[in-house]
Order: C-alpha cells, then structure tokens, then sequence
C-alpha cells in the first residue's frame, strides 16, 4: 500500500489543488463529491483479528496511525499560535489521551487547574475510534485523468474519536481564513486561494448534512453514542471549548461560564447511554 489509500483508477499525477485552474467545473464538482464519499467510506475500515477469509472484523479501540504507529495532529490540537504538527505516541487509554493529546496544550497556554479538572471530567469519552484523515487540504487529493484518485498519505491517516475529523476539516477551514486574509492585507496573488475555499465549502457543506458519518458512525455501526448521534456532537461542542478556553480573553469573558455550564449540562444528560 506505500504512504497512501488508493482506489483502482488509470494513471496521471497531479493535486487537486494544483489542478484547479485546468479542471472543468463539472471536473471539480465531482472530484470533491468522490473525495467526500472516499472519505465517508473509508471511516468503515478497521482491522481483523487473523488473515483468514473469516477473519472477524473489529472496531479500533485505541488512538494509533493507520499503521498503528503514532499520530501527526495538526496545530488545531496544540496551544494558540503553534503552526506545525504535534507527533504523540499512540494511546490506549483516556488517561493516555488526555495526558498526551488534551493536557499539554492547556499547561502550555496556562489554563487554571480548576478549568482543567473541568475539561478532564467532561472529556468525550469515545469507546471506538474511525480512520480519520488529519489533512484534508486539497494538495493531499490526488487526480488523475480529471477524476478522483486516492488521499495522500498514510502518514496523516490515523484512528481517532469520531469528532477529530471536525477538527481536522475546521482546521484547513481557518488556515484558508488566514491566508485569505494575508491576500487581502498585502494584495499578494494567491493561484491555489480559490480552489481550496471552494474545497472548504464543500466540506462544510457535507459536515451539515443529516447522513454525515461524523456523527452516525458511533451509532449505527457500534452503538456506542446515541441514536440521534449526540456523541460525536458532544465531542464537537466540548473540543471547541478546549481550543477557546486556551485564549485568555475567553476565559475572562463572564459569556463564558455560560458555555461551561451547557457543556456540563450535556455532559451530564449523555451519562448513562
């Protein structure tokens, strides 16, 4: 398999994002509808037990590569103003997750303990975790011959809670926001600019639909979260309160406690499902 998922399709190189400007619109549309349900798709795959035809398929249950090895998290999962990756070892535990991937990042932008007691006791408590690309910009969407191809690479590619693919897609989401911005400040030509906003928007699009398996993995699959797939939502509203509460402003803002209050009281009506 190398350093990528691949799907059966003919050869030629080429990004999506470098192909943007050649690619017809009806091209584009239906590469990012393929990539969408690629990624909607490969969420399903998890491993077997043995190498024979009735092997029994399992879900994950730990955080880990796609190769079982560590994970590359994006900047959006470490303290304010970081702008590369943060590697962490797998975790078998939400002790070792909290420890390793949550924690960190709160000490670093010197969250009050009180506040951090807070975010440990309501944290997302996944059960099983999906195959979840943790960079969907489009320079990592292979085409070839104007279709489609795979997500590159395996690298960035691991086994997590249903709601990092949220935070994943919010991240590339709020990096284009910031170059859209440097655009605009110095009037500096950005060639690939529209193609990824483009890309953004799709995605969103896609994370609002009712069938999204952000929030229906969990559910239909494993029955882990809600019927109404509350759980991945859960994990959604909570990880955005733990990259805000890093901003100092937030948390001196008196809106915020309300905040706090409404994850808690969520938190407490998910105990027990």
């Amino acid at each position: 398999m190398g350093n990528s998922i691949s799907l059966n399709v003919p050869e030629k190189t080429g990004t999506f994002q470098d192909l943007w400007p050649h690619l017809s619109e009806s091209e584009k549309k239906n590469i990012a509808e393929v990539a969408i349900r690629y990624l909607r798709d490969t969420r399903f795959i998890q491993y077997k037990t043995c190498r024979s035809a009735d092997a029994v398929v399992l879900p994950r249950n730990r955080l880990e590569g796609f190769n079982g090895g560590e994970v590359s998290l994006p900047p959006t999962f470490s303290e304010p103003g970081r702008e590369s990756n943060r590697i962490i070892q797998p975790c078998d535990t939400l002790d070792e997750i909290w420890d390793r991937v949550y924690e960190p990042p709160l000490l670093v932008s010197g969250v009050p303990e009180d506040l951090r007691a807070f975010l440990r006791k309501t944290m997302p408590q996944d059960k099983s975790f999906c195959l979840t690309p943790m960079d969907l910009s489009s320079s990592n969407i292979r085409v070839r011959n104007g279709e489609f191809s795979f997500l590159n690479s395996a690298e960035n590619i691991a086994y997590t809670p249903s709601f990092f693919l949220n935070a994943g897609i919010d991240e590339m989401c709020l990096s284009t926001g910031r170059r859209i911005e440097s655009r605009t400040k110095t009037g500096k030509e950005d060639t690939t600019l529209d193609g990824d906003l483009a890309w953004c928007n799709q995605l969103i699009s896609w994370m609002k639909e009712k069938d999204n398996l952000c929030s229906d993995f969990g559910s239909n699959i494993f029955g882990i979260f809600r019927e109404d797939g509350r759980g991945a939502e859960y994990g959604t509203l909570w990880f955005k309160y733990w990259r805000l509460i890093q901003l100092e402003d937030y948390r001196n803002d008196p809106a915020t406690k309300s905040r706090r209050r409404y994850i808690e009281a969520v938190w407490e009506g998910m105990q027990g499902f």
